[in-house]
């Protein structure tokens, strides 16, 4: 089930966060001297607040068996789904092979999942590749994974800022694991800096995204990504007055619901004792019969320009608003598709037609 996460350490209000929305925690661990620190997990134990734990993250580098065996031991004792490993600056492979031997049986015993994080390597203030960066490649190492524990209890989280910090096309990471990413990790930056911050943060060139927010959510939709989406965004809170935790949390909240509206897109069109029509008869028309127009052809499609009144654009009649009445309220399901939400919105509203909008953003 999709669900939004917001990733916590000590430098946020657990209040806030309570108050801004969100239901679901994610913990990242700090271990010292080789013991996983419990204030945090105390604290959240101990709240009057109805939080529930998704997951855990620990970083590979520091684990050895029985660390493993203790964050296992964790993620039950908080009914966590998963364990995520952090893989910046992670060396070879063979490492967590060995490791997932020596803790093969502890693993089996536990219902926790494994998910493995793609990464980088930083040598003096420069981004690379290593064994963890490509999608392939997790997707591989997953399989290997599964084979020594016996059991498919591995996947992959994506984290976006590190996609954009190695100039990956992010597109084609998610088509490369669809099917096997369990949890996004939603962060933002600028392409230079790990820095973490609140998605649509950094822009390049003539104000274009430094990071493709609407191609990863339109192409997270498309795999059929139904699970954790986290706000992985420490480089923001730990840097802001606890006063504005709140907000800060209740935007990230905002935001995951303009982003549910796509993945809940389907649920809309999938209606088959309603005729689908569609108000727009212009390039956002094309984008839709591109997208979804096998699956959900419309039954026709209305525009203000009379011009067109009478003819077919694309294969699709297109016709006066009015005729829209002709169809029972009961019977239609319109969309508008024209960036000119407000105004034909509000020209809908006023003919007191019940409507939902297209968003090609997601799928060009």
């Amino acid at each position: 089930m999709l669900t939004p996460v917001m990733q916590i350490t000590k430098d946020i209000s657990i209040n806030a966060v309570s108050e801004g929305g969100f239901e679901y925690l994610e913990l990242l661990l700090k271990v010292e001297n080789g013991k996983i620190e419990r204030n945090i997990i105390d604290e959240i134990i101990n709240s009057d607040k109805e939080f529930k734990i998704s997951g855990l993250v620990i970083d590979l580098n520091r684990l050895d068996g029985s660390l493993l065996k203790e964050t296992l031991s964790l993620a039950e004792e908080v009914y966590a789904e998963y364990i995520i490993l952090e893989t910046k600056g992670a060396g070879s492979k063979d490492t967590l092979m060995e490791l997932m031997t020596e803790c093969k049986n502890a693993v089996c015993e536990s219902s926790v999942n494994i998910l493995i994080e793609n990464g980088y390597r930083k040598i003096q203030d420069r981004y690379y590749h290593n064994e963890y960066s490509e999608m392939k490649n997790l997707v591989r190492i997953c399989e290997e994974l599964d084979g020594i524990i016996g059991l498919n209890r591995t996947g992959i989280c994506l984290n976006t800022g590190y996609i954009n910090l190695l100039a990956m096309n992010i597109k084609d990471a998610i088509s490369m694991a669809s099917g096997k990413i369990r949890v996004m990790h939603v962060n933002d930056n600028d392409g230079f800096r790990d820095v973490h911050q609140i998605p649509y943060t950094f822009t390049v060139g003539r104000g274009e995204n430094s990071t493709d927010w609407y191609g990863t959510i339109g192409t997270m939709v498309d795999s059929g990504f139904d699970g954790f989406i986290t706000f992985d965004i420490t480089g923001v809170y730990k840097r802001m007055p606890e006063p504005l935790h709140k907000t800060l949390c209740e935007m990230m909240m905002a935001m995951y619901h303009t982003w549910e509206e796509q993945f809940r897109f389907e649920e809309l069109l999938n209606k088959p004792d309603r005729e689908i029509i569609l108000f727009g008869a212009g390039r956002m028309l094309k984008h839709y019969l591109d997208r979804w127009g096998k699956k959900y052809p419309p039954a026709f499609a209305v525009d203000n320009n009379k011009d067109i009144w009478g003819k077919k654009v694309l294969g699709v009649d297109i016709k006066s608003p009015e005729d829209i009445l002709k169809i029972d309220a009961d019977k239609r399901n319109v969309f508008i598709c024209n960036m000119n939400y407000l105004i034909i919105g509000s020209q809908l509203d006023n003919m007191g037609v019940e409507y939902n909008r297209f968003r090609d953003t997601y799928y060009i």
